[in-house]
């Protein structure tokens, strides 16, 4: 095995940058990747892409590293976040709304398993934010719960999972994203909270994972007074990581920062000042510089600023990670070729099933629509970014009915026209569903439903049976009048695909168990019947 005690503090400091890698943009950029690979980085973070071509970068790159890299990926809610060929499950908070933390378990547990079967070993979730603050625009659904006790138990179990696999987890934003309404894309939270409100709520689900030996925590680009009256996003702060997180609460884990290239950080401190700030305040990964050559000659040129001691129990962090995963033990020639997705996505479609909630709660058979009936699907994008899985829904929900139907997608700036042809259409049909979509999405801010459209919507729905179709966090229909609410609290596809279940009555239990058993004794039957042939 190789000796990396030899390594110069040069290398060492290179071992501690991840850049971004986009899997679709490989091949344009593939010489970038390799003189990135050359240089020593520690890995790559991972976005959306193919799984046979992550699979082909990973031993292409691997071939212009010394240290095999670990590659880290978001994946709160499954590989399917970022690989539109894998298993994409409930967000967090349709999972916290079932009790069951057997869901955040199962998701990790799938969600490792994809993962490893193209190299990536590291992944970026689970969310530990408490859902406090309804107006948040970049946590709401993917936080467990709004009780730092729910999220502690739903984080534990997919941490659990994750070690189960040899998966590096991450739990994140420390100290704690869920009270703020500032997007920490575009600019830095300020969270106004003393040390033991912290104590009694953001900082639970931390000092739980802490407990139970996560590997990895984020650190976020929030500024915590109580903490840092410099206002200094934490990410960047010696206060906050040092201080705090590794003296006080004696982590010796994984530090590392949210993505650097975020415009919070980059416009502030640009051209490599943000990267070097996050070393020297005791980050042990430098996450996605938004130029990670300039960041590392910009740390090399200010060496002689920082601890250097640190930056070798950074550098042996990452090793010993490295090594619990199995990559310095070429675990990367040993990858499975093929898994079940299949089973996989049945497994998320059954636990999407299992997280809506009806109101009124005896009103099931209700949402079903009947033979006769005819209805008019309203889209509501409050983000327009959404109106992709709107088209989604809007063909689910086409092709498991025989119904009459119309369909009409807007928003909050809905014109006089577009009125009266929702008026004209409302009038051809017996039921009304309005479906509404937000996602949690980076610089992206949260929108609530204009008073305007609240108006046309309930006037257009006083005379008529409706149905709410709740894509988004639950308050974003809170106004709207409604027979029936079915909320997923999650945007994902099994979770449409399960509302359109609902609706279109198909009552077919996804028993992938028995599915798959039964599959495997149809394949061997027929194998031997090609044996005797």
């Amino acid at each position: 095995m190789k000796n990396y005690l030899s390594y110069n503090i040069e290398k060492r400091i290179a071992q501690l940058i991840f850049p971004r890698l986009n899997v679709n943009q490989f091949e344009e950029k593939r010489e970038y990747y390799r003189n990135l690979a050359e240089l020593g980085v520690g890995g790559f973070c991972i976005f959306n892409g193919n799984m046979e071509k992550m699979r082909e970068i990973v031993a292409y790159l691997d071939n212009y590293s010394e240290i095999p890299l670990l590659y880290c990926c978001d994946m709160e809610n499954g590989m399917g976040m970022r690989f539109e060929e894998a298993t994409i499950f409930p967000r967090a908070m349709a999972q916290g709304n079932t009790n069951n933390p057997g869901n955040a378990y199962i998701t990790s547990k799938i969600t490792s398993l994809e993962a490893k079967s193209c190299g990536i070993f590291w992944n970026l979730a689970p969310v530990v934010d408490i859902n406090i603050n309804p107006n948040n625009p970049i946590i709401n659904l993917r936080a467990y719960s709004d009780n730092p006790i729910v999220v502690s138990e739903f984080s534990k179990a997919y941490i659990d999972a994750a070690n189960s696999e040899r998966v590096i987890s991450c739990i994140k934003h420390f100290p704690g994203h869920g009270d703020t309404d500032v997007d920490s894309h575009i600019n830095v939270p300020i969270l106004n909270k003393s040390i033991e409100s912290l104590t009694q709520n953001e900082l639970i689900p931390f000092f739980s994972a802490i407990k139970n030996g996560v590997p990895s925590i984020m650190v976020g680009h929030l500024a915590v007074q109580s903490i840092d009256d410099s206002c200094l996003p934490a990410s960047l702060s010696e206060k906050i990581i040092n201080k705090f997180l590794k003296e006080k609460l004696k982590y010796d884990g994984i530090i590392i920062t949210d993505a650097l290239e975020m415009q919070s950080v980059e416009k502030q401190y640009p051209n490599g000042e943000a990267t070097f700030l996050a070393l020297k305040a005791g980050a042990d990964v430098l996450l996605m510089p938004e130029d990670p050559e300039i960041a590392y000659k910009y740390i090399i040129s200010n060496i002689n600023k920082i601890d250097l001691k640190a930056i070798e129990t950074s550098f042996d962090k990452i090793i010993d990670n490295k090594r619990k995963c199995g990559l310095l033990d070429g675990i990367l020639n040993h990858l499975p070729t093929s898994i079940d997705i299949e089973e996989h996505r049945l497994l998320a479609l059954n636990m999407a099933k299992s997280t809506i909630k009806i109101t009124p709660k005896d009103k099931i058979e209700d949402c079903k629509l009947e033979d006769e009936d005819s209805f008019l699907l309203i889209s509501i994008l409050l983000d327009d970014r959404n109106l992709e899985k709107a088209i989604v829904f809007m063909k689910l929900l086409q092709s498991k009915t025989i119904n009459n139907c119309d369909s009409m997608f807007i928003n909050n700036e809905i014109d006089g026209s577009a009125v009266q042809l929702l008026t004209e259409s409302e009038q051809n049909h017996n039921k009304v569903l309005i479906a509404i979509y937000q996602s949690p999405s980076s610089y992206s801010l949260k929108k609530a439903l204009s008073q305007e459209l609240i108006n046309i919507i309930n006037n257009l729905t006083i005379n008529k049976f409706s149905i709410i179709l709740n894509f988004a966090p639950e308050n974003a229909s809170n106004l709207l009048n409604y027979q029936i609410k079915i909320d997923t609290f999650s945007d994902d596809y099994n979770s449409m695909n399960a509302v359109a279940d609902l609706i279109s009555g198909n009552d077919e239990e996804y028993n992938f168990v028995s599915n798959i058993k039964e599959a495997k004794k149809q394949r061997k039957k027929l194998e031997k019947e090609n044996l005797k042939n």
